[in-house]
């Protein structure tokens, strides 16, 4: 594998990167006889490391000695990039959070082909440190988009006890998940009992060759019945921060599900009806059918009481109109039901649906 940052050739002249300036790294595949393997398709994960720091030993053996030893361990990028034709070319802003002494810093990377072959190397041959007297100018945090399980998610949603938090992020000069700096790490708190917190920059990914952007997949588990919020901080590379929360509700997952929902017709112009199987004991139940934009805004609510015929609910009906009488646009929407009993204390719940307007 070989490299070039900054248009400097690694081995040639030294090139020092600073912090909150924009770095490009370049590259290309080789094989051992330093021919580039054009042939090669697939994606790169590069690692960028500030300088070795001095680690201790825990000396936690009585017999054992307090040893000193230095490594690469804060990362100040990591990233996700193509590889065409065997070449790749990734940039990124350096954080604000990095050691400003100068020293060498190390550049790793792994690529994989499309067709399973793969390639590493790194790079010792540059410097880290300072502050780039060009900086970039930013006083805005990043944005977070929160859900729970899928992209669908609405807060205050139910779900099982062992929620998938997903977090999307994305801010003009990067995020900040380098943990070099107390304080600036992206987290999640959650409002258990015990205000449970957890550092996430080891989960976040970012975007394919997109320095800007990422997302963080994060599970829970055995999370105890009952409501709960998880909010999320994020820092960009300046060290701007931003908060968002969601809610959820942690149910059995038992409970939570109604069976062979549907609307029909749909697609539809004027005039749709909700179908759907419950298991209440009683044959009067309170309907609740909220229908979303693809982008989650709530647009109409339909609150009825219906008679089932046995378990079978087919009688809700809807002209697409928005809550305010409005016919909706047409395209694509999402819809959820919620059923519960006259007598019963619990509620049943569809996944989301999709229904689509012709007109």
């Amino acid at each position: 594998m070989y490299n070039s940052r900054n248009s400097t050739i690694i081995g040639t002249n030294l090139d020092t990167i600073q912090a909150l300036q924009k770095v490009t790294f370049s590259g290309s595949i080789r094989d051992y006889s330093g021919s580039i393997l054009s042939d090669f398709n697939g994606t790169l994960s590069p690692t960028i490391f500030d300088k070795k720091s001095a680690i201790n030993t825990l000396k936690n053996d009585e017999r054992s000695q307090l040893t000193s030893f230095e490594v690469f361990k804060n990362i100040i990028f990591k990233g996700n990039v193509s590889v065409v034709n065997g070449q790749w070319e990734f940039s990124f802003i350096v954080p604000k959070d990095i050691d400003y002494s100068y020293g060498t810093g190390r550049a790793s990377f792994y690529a994989v082909s499309t067709d399973g072959r793969d390639a590493g190397g790194f790079s010792e041959d540059f410097i880290i440190g300072g502050t780039f007297d060009q900086a970039i100018v930013d006083d805005q945090g990043p944005n977070i988009e929160l859900f729970i399980d899928n992209e669908s998610f609405v807060s205050g949603d139910q779900t099982t006890p062992d929620p998938l938090l997903i977090v999307k992020l994305s801010d003009d000069n990067g995020i900040n998940v380098s943990g070099t700096s107390i304080g600036h790490d992206l987290t999640a708190v959650l409002n258990d009992p015990d205000q449970t917190s957890n550092i996430l920059n080891e989960f976040y990914e970012s975007n394919l060759d997109d320095y800007t952007g990422g997302k963080v997949n994060f599970r829970y588990n055995d999370l105890p019945l009952g409501s709960y919020t998880v909010t999320v901080k994020a820092f960009d590379v300046a060290n701007n921060s931003s908060e968002e929360t969601i809610e959820f509700i942690v149910i059995n997952q038992g409970d939570q599900v109604l069976s062979n929902v549907l609307n029909y017709p749909n697609p539809f112009t004027t005039q749709t009806k909700f179908t759907f199987e419950h298991d209440f004991a009683e044959s009067s139940v309170d309907v609740l059918v909220n229908v979303f934009t693809i982008s989650g805004k709530l647009v109409k609510s339909i609150s009825t009481n219906s008679i089932s015929r046995g378990n079978y609910v087919d009688d809700v009906v809807w002209d697409g109109k928005d809550d305010f009488g409005n016919q909706l646009a047409k395209g694509v929407y999402l819809y959820k039901v919620k059923a519960k009993g006259i007598s019963s204390d619990s509620t049943q719940e569809s996944e989301f649906e999709k229904l689509v307007i012709l007109k």
